[in-house]
């Protein structure tokens, strides 16, 4: 199923386009009256080839009187109807073509998706296995696949979110297709075809076109309803363009959109552009590289994650060759002038073999809203979200129903407030203008009880046993943490403050990470999953300083009597000891190992080294400079507990005690830019 939609390439307005050419000439003479059956079809076909297929629709049915019963047409008829996304009248003429004979796997499973669409799932089940039946590739397998979603899909609305969903009135939503909402600053921003003039039979004069642009709404004056809307000005829209997709970078200084060409024949070529804000004004709008806009390719649906440097993270969709699929989700680095540093697909975590787009990102909670048509969901494309960054991103999780419809739904955008949502559907409740499926409007989804959770706490440095003082430049980190992959939630780098406050989001578990160079790290676990009612947690972070010449043992080293070789308790314990030397990399560390007094001096002292070197080696192994740690064996010379007891017998415990790997801070690097002049302690 092809679905040239407007949301997609902006192109499911040329069929309505042609329909209103059609009603505009609609007195003058049929020119293909008086041309032979054959002749009249085969440009239908072509009309139908190229993606005309309002105008294919009308002259198959008109065709239909001389040929009733002609399966075919009933087949193309209903094939029209579904590119056209009316699922009522294309399952009414897949129904008709298979009961005129066109019963092959293909049309039952069109039949079938027709139902899904309409959100008829036993019903479509049914059908589906039909198509099971026919063991015919590739849509018998599609077709087992769909009968699942069908049950996942009855499973999500059972299990609603508790979401209140309205649709946008004017002057936003009109009678054909609005689309891509965003909110930057309390401002709102969307695209539409606007085709108040079609109603109005102004849509032709001569050659002049409609285009789809970019719009801004304009508050009333009290602000409680919109007034109006207005185009956005050049170089955003123009005389000879489609426009649309609006993304603007978190310090407003750079938009990007997507431009498209009418190519004719139903073809639509889009490219992304950006533009730089000098002084008041934008810039002339460049088009990115090759590297974004790959040749013989659609790209489209820019949104700007996030800032690294000179460069934007820009997350895009484009149908190139490469991807999992059709359309795949991928995301580039951008810098001024449209420059691209680099160019990555999101990999098959998130983008399937089906189509993957309208991607944004919401970089204070590390989430990706994305809409796709293979991930399981209700019906056409659903709404999804995946916690992470760039390449890495846990399962892609559906947003549910009411935000997901039988239909399609995509452009999951965050509102004005934390409970506002906006998205794009063709449910029925949109304005349509020929049928109640048929075109995009703008919807808003207003969460109903979202409990409001935070974090405060103030940051202490342990001074000693019983004192604590107010400790500056601590690095804060907040993780949500799913199935054991933990994202980046938020990120505090104040240095100035001793105490700190974020909010967090329900139903997650969260890392907590205080970091300080020459501390030690401070970590805390909060939930908000399974909380019901508003809550504002309290934790005060305490972190404790790497002291010079004090060890500290670690525990969990263990080896084999008489070997230096190191278990796997052993090592996992000196992944955390690598974490600490990581995060001080200015300081110089000496790794020691210590036995009992069982055998003699030399010996123990000659296993001492060999099991210190063991611990450093595997540090080394992992990355640690090897100017960074020193191994150090002592053998039995610095006891912490008698070896022996006072009657002089045999004693355990303090054995055990005595046998112990430690590390302490010896000295520090000093740096003049790159070089190292001098370490102290060596």
């Amino acid at each position: 199923m092809k679905f040239k939609s407007l949301i997609f390439i902006l192109a499911i307005v040329l069929p309505y386009l042609l329909f209103a050419q059609e009603n505009s000439n609609a007195e003058k003479q049929d020119p293909l009256k008086d041309l032979p059956y054959k002749k009249k079809l085969k440009f239908a076909d072509n009309a139908f080839e190229y993606g005309n297929y309002f105008q294919a629709m009308e002259l198959y049915k008109s065709f239909l009187e001389e040929r009733p019963g002609n399966n075919q047409l009933f087949y193309k008829i209903a094939y029209c109807y579904m590119e056209a996304r009316d699922y009522k009248n294309a399952e009414s003429h897949f129904k008709k073509a298979i009961s005129a004979g066109n019963t092959n796997a293909e049309t039952y499973y069109y039949k079938a998706l027709m139902l899904n669409m309409q959100g008829k799932y036993d019903a479509a089940k049914n059908t589906y296995a039909d198509a099971v039946k026919k063991n015919t590739a590739p849509w018998s397998d599609r077709a087992k696949q769909k009968i699942e979603f069908c049950e996942f899909a009855k499973k999500l609305i059972k299990d609603s979110v508790n979401y209140k969903v309205t649709h946008l009135e004017r002057p936003v939503n009109g009678p054909f297709t609005e689309y891509a909402p965003r909110v930057y600053d309390a401002e709102f921003y969307y695209s539409s075809l606007n085709m108040d003039s079609i109603l109005n039979q102004q849509f032709y004069r001569g050659n002049k076109k409609h285009y789809s642009r970019i719009y801004t709404k304009i508050p009333a004056p009290k602000g409680e309803n919109w007034k109006a809307v207005k185009p956005l000005s050049p170089p955003f829209n123009g005389p000879d363009f489609h426009s649309g997709n609006f993304s603007l970078s978190a310090d407003g200084k750079r938009a990007y959109f997507t431009k498209c060409q009418d190519e004719g024949n139903a073809n639509i070529t889009c490219k992304i552009f950006q533009t730089t804000k000098i002084g008041g004004s934008w810039s002339e709008a460049v088009a990115l590289g090759n590297e974004v806009n790959a040749s013989k390719s659609n790209n489209t649906h820019p949104a700007v994650a996030e800032s690294e440097g000179d460069f934007d993270i820009l997350y895009f969709s484009s149908d190139r060759n490469d991807g999992e699929g059709g359309y795949d989700i991928y995301y580039a680095e951008v810098g001024e002038n449209g420059k691209v540093n680099s160019v990555n697909n999101l990999g098959p975590v998130i983008n399937t073999s089906g189509n993957e787009k309208t991607p944004l990102y919401y970089a204070e909670h590390g989430l990706l809203y994305f809409s796709s048509d293979m991930h399981p969901g209700l019906g056409g494309f659903d709404n999804f979200s995946a916690e992470g960054s760039l390449q890495e991103w846990t399962e892609p999780v559906n947003l549910g129903y009411p935000i997901n419809s039988s239909a399609d739904d995509q452009f999951y955008a965050p509102g004005e407030d934390r409970r506002s949502y906006y998205f794009v559907s063709n449910r029925p409740g949109i304005i349509g203008l020929k049928s109640e499926t048929c075109c995009d409007d703008i919807f808003m989804a207003k969460d109903l009880f979202v409990p409001d959770f935070a974090v405060k706490g103030k940051i202490k440095e342990q001074v000693d046993s019983t004192t604590t003082s107010p400790l500056k430049g601590v690095d804060i980190a907040i993780y949500s943490v799913e199935n054991g992959k933990r994202a980046l939630f938020a990120i505090d780098s104040n240095k100035n403050l001793t105490s700190y406050f974020h909010n967090l989001k329900a139903g997650k578990d969260f890392e907590m990470e205080f970091k300080k160079q020459g501390y030690f790290t401070f970590t805390e676990s909060i939930q908000t999953k399974g909380v019901f009612e508003s809550d504002t947690f309290e934790v005060d972070a305490t972190l404790e300083k790497i002291r010079k010449d004090k060890s500290y043992t670690l525990s969990n080293i263990y080896y084999a009597y008489n070997s230096a070789e190191l278990n796997e308790a052993s090592k996992e314990t000196l992944d955390q000891l690598y974490t600490i030397l990581s995060e001080n990399e200015s300081l110089i560390f000496e790794l020691s190992s210590h036995t009992d007094s069982i055998g003699s001096a030399g010996y123990n002292q000659r296993l001492s080294q060999k099991r210190a070197q063991a611990c450093v080696d595997y540090l080394l192994e992992k990355g640690v400079s090897k100017d960074q740690l020193i191994a150090k064996g002592y053998g039995e010379s610095q006891p912490i507990a008698p070896n022996t007891k006072p009657d002089g017998s045999d004693n355990p415990e303090g054995r055990a005690m005595n046998r112990r790997t430690e590390y302490k801070v010896i000295g520090e690097f000093e740096f003049e830019g790159d070089q190292v002049l001098f370490k102290e302690g060596q």
